[in-house]
């Protein structure tokens, strides 16, 4: 028996989010509480027709790909090649930029740029700064800014806005500010 048009689609879906069941549902048509659609997704990957086509459309997907997606792990060795980088392992015995010189030393997916100048080449490498971020975020060593919704009466909303500002005015250092403000938040929290 064939597969119907919301299975296909699913099938689509599941590949194009990196196998997250649940979305793949809601992206292909499927209708339900966020159980009802995991449920869905677990059903759609344990029939044995589905999970054939699906195995047959990923190998389509990577033999299209001709093997150039990355996996996770190539993804993180490559970005700490670029975090890393050095224009030494681009330059040749005179100090001349050379593309010899980045493939006998395994540089070449750290260039971002290479340019013909008079007097050779000029190459740029990726961006050290972007990749060593990235893999910072990776790591868990940044933390993105959190907005924080609190639901207070409206008399308090000018209370908290007078309070934010004489902060901002008597305490220089952001960390301990954020801390204040944090507490602050938290306390009103638990009181409505």
């Amino acid at each position: 028996m064939p597969l119907t048009v919301k299975q296909t689609r699913w099938i689509d879906a599941y590949i194009a989010n990196n196998g997250n069941a649940t979305d793949a549902c809601r992206k292909a048509g499927y209708s339900g509480t966020d159980n009802s659609l995991a449920q869905q997704g677990h059903d759609n990957l344990s029939n044995p027709q589905i999970r054939a086509a699906l195995a047959d459309a990923t190998a389509k997907a990577a033999k299209a790909s001709k093997g150039k997606i990355l996996s996770a792990d190539e993804v993180l060795a490559l970005l700490s090649e670029q975090a890393t980088a050095d224009i030494d392992d681009c330059l040749d015995q005179n100090g001349e930029p050379s593309i010899a010189a980045a493939r006998k030393n395994k540089a070449t997916r750290q260039i971002r740029e290479v340019k013909p100048t008079r007097d050779g080449i000029s190459i740029k490498l990726a961006d050290p700064t972007k990749a060593q971020e990235l893999l910072a975020r990776y790591h868990g060593l940044l933390q993105d800014q959190t907005v924080v919704d609190v639901h207070v009466a409206p008399f308090a909303s000018d209370l908290i806005g007078t309070v934010l500002s004489v902060l901002s005015e008597t305490v220089p250092d952001d960390d301990l500010r954020a801390t204040i403000t944090d507490a602050l938040l938290a306390r009103l929290q638990g009181s409505s």
